[in-house]
């Protein structure tokens, strides 16, 4: 949740003042503020955490991996994995998220291993639930079949070293120098990416150990006690001296004499390159130099880069920021509703958002110096969106919002203009009968003396009698219709005539109700939507002449197929519907 600090009237002038026109630089949510911590993978991906299970989004704010995992590594050669931890402590692979923008589910039940937890030559090697080892490739799929004991890394030369079990033939040494590196005496073999085995000079007989291949050798102990290389062919090449060759890297690739320099691991860093975030009566927004960005809105807040910020809400929530390159412009006109107040004044206003924001709902809220704040919000597609207010004059803040994001803040002042005192209370004679009465807004309101029907007709200080009334420009009454707008005119209908819906991977299923002004005069209206599980906060909207407006309806806690109805009341029109929904996980 953010919120938006109080803002004084008097002051804001000095950060814009804008009585026509105001532009700011556009900012959207990535992935709203809903979340227990977030975190940046690399340039595309980021991890989300709610309550203790883990999701992956990606940098458009498409939910590429579902709040099911207990873990989201980090990436090592271009690959993370999404993991869930059973109660062994084991961590089963669920997806492989690629730095080239895939993410793909894992066939089986597979384990990542503590000792090789990457990809090489496309091939990782993984456990089953019966601690056997085996090789999946970055697509999910299974390349070799689990049957080992232990498995290592394929190397360049496309083989990999594994134990394939018990030893067939006596062990009759093991130089003191392997006692380390052979903790348990069993069969070692190479294999490659077919799983076949390298078939061994008759000489070497069974090996107990054997390194990945470099530079077209690998180091083997034989059960004899020898140590020696091998090359590709299983012939032996030489003979080697203990204390020289037991040194690898960390992806268990064998480190020859004068190369015994650790593996270097590249660390992912993001510069700064954007918009800062800075302090202002406890809350942080964003800015260039002197220039406002982003108004101050946040709890805490992290600097921009890559075009991306993180940001804390005032509950605690994070969510993650974008930053467009276009404007957002707010032009004001003189309004289409009517108004017979002379003391407040009817304004339209016309927010143009960039193309990233087409799809978003655009709110515009004022506040002034005496009065309630009034907001009204947009739920159409398009860059355009209209509004039109009745405003008290004097000064005002306008706040535009974009999906509940404050985007941009304006200062508006009109001069005020006092309203006319009441004219006292007068006498005439009308058809020799005595009546009185009193100027309002709307005409001359005749009350005759006497007259028991309790009937107001208009009259005239004239001897002429009074024969028509004037109409009423006074606002109709909250939950009525406006009487010049006919209810043939107004229509509703569910967006694209859609009956059914799956959920998100938060069980909630949403969908536009469009509601059709076809007349020629505007329409203004409040909006209630009721059905179980519904989320919809009442309020009014208002729609110009020949135009629609957007009504956008949630579902929650869908878990299971049901058929659910909604109904949603306007002064005008009423309409109820079935939706067919369906959850978003399924059961393994």
């Amino acid at each position: 949740m953010i919120v938006v600090k109080s803002i004084k009237l008097t002051l804001l002038a000095a950060v814009l003042c804008l009585p026509a026109v105001g532009t700011a630089q556009t900012a959207k949510w990535v992935i709203r503020p809903a979340y227990d911590e977030v975190q940046r993978m690399d340039h595309e991906y980021f991890k989300v955490r709610s309550g203790d299970k883990y999701g992956v989004f990606s940098s458009i704010g498409f939910q590429v991996v579902p709040f099911n995992c207990d873990s989201i590594t980090d990436f090592v050669d271009g690959y993370a994995y999404a993991i869930k931890i059973d109660k062994k402590g084991r961590k089963r692979i669920m997806s492989i998220i690629s730095s080239e923008q895939t993410v793909r589910d894992v066939e089986g039940e597979y384990y990542l291993t503590d000792d090789y937890p990457f990809f090489s030559r496309d091939m990782m090697p993984v456990q089953d639930k019966n601690g056997k080892y085996g090789y999946i490739n970055y697509q999910g799929q299974t390349s070799i079949s689990p049957r080992f004991e232990h498995a290592k890394p394929f190397c360049r030369e496309e083989l990999a070293a594994v134990v394939t079990g018990k030893l067939k033939s006596k062990v009759k040494a093991v130089p003191e120098i392997a006692q380390s590196i052979v903790p348990k005496l069993q069969r070692v073999a190479y294999v490659n990416l077919r799983g076949q085995e390298l078939e061994l000079a008759p000489e070497l007989g069974e090996l107990i150990f054997g390194s990945t291949f470099r530079d077209g050798e690998a180091m083997v102990i034989t059960a004899a006690g020898d140590m020696c290389t091998i090359n590709i062919e299983g012939q032996r090449v030489r003979d080697c001296a203990p204390r020289d060759y037991l040194a690898f890297d960390r992806q268990g690739m064998v480190i020859w004499p004068n190369e015994m320099e650790d593996a270097v691991y590249t660390t992912l860093s993001w510069p700064e390159d954007g918009p800062t975030p800075f302090l202002e009566d406890g809350l942080y927004g964003y800015r260039v130099g002197s220039r406002q960005v982003v108004p101050p809105q946040f709890k805490r807040a992290w600097p921009f880069s890559a075009g991306y910020a993180i940001v804390m809400g005032s509950d605690g929530k994070y969510g993650l920021l974008g930053l467009g390159s276009e404007s957002i412009r707010c032009e004001k006109k003189k309004g289409t509703l009517a108004n017979s107040d002379v003391t407040m004044e009817a304004v339209d206003y016309t927010v143009t958002v960039p193309k990233e924001l087409e799809q978003a709902i655009i709110e515009m809220k004022f506040m002034y110096e005496e009065g309630p704040d009034d907001s009204n919000k947009s739920y159409s597609n398009g860059l355009k969106r209209d509004f039109a207010f009745v405003h008290p004059r004097g000064k005002r803040v306008a706040q535009i919002f974009a999906d509940d994001l404050l985007v941009q803040e304006a200062f508006f002042e009109s001069k005020k203009v006092k309203a006319p005192a009441p004219k006292p209370e007068q006498r005439t004679a009308q058809n020799g009968r005595v009546t009185k009465y009193e100027v309002d807004t709307s005409g001359v309101r005749v009350i005759r003396d006497n007259d028991d029907s309790g009937k107001k007709q208009t009259g005239s200080t004239s001897t002429k009698p009074a024969t028509t009334k004037k109409p009423s420009t006074t606002k109709p009454a909250t939950g009525t219709a406006e009487p010049s707008v006919s209810p043939a005119n107004v229509s509703i209908a569910v967006s694209g005539g859609m009956t059914s819906l799956k959920a998100d991977s938060n069980d909630r299923a949403a969908f536009t109700v469009v509601i059709y002004n076809k007349g020629n005069t505007a329409v203004s209206t409040p909006v209630v939507v009721t059905g179980k599980g519904v989320t919809y906060s009442p309020h009014s909207v208002n729609i110009a002449p020949n135009s629609t407006a957007q009504v956008i309806i949630t579902f929650t806690s869908v878990k299971a197929k049901e058929t659910r109805t909604f109904t949603v009341k306007t002064n005008y029109k009423t309409l109820t519907g079935k939706m067919e929904l369906s959850p978003f996980f399924v059961e393994f």
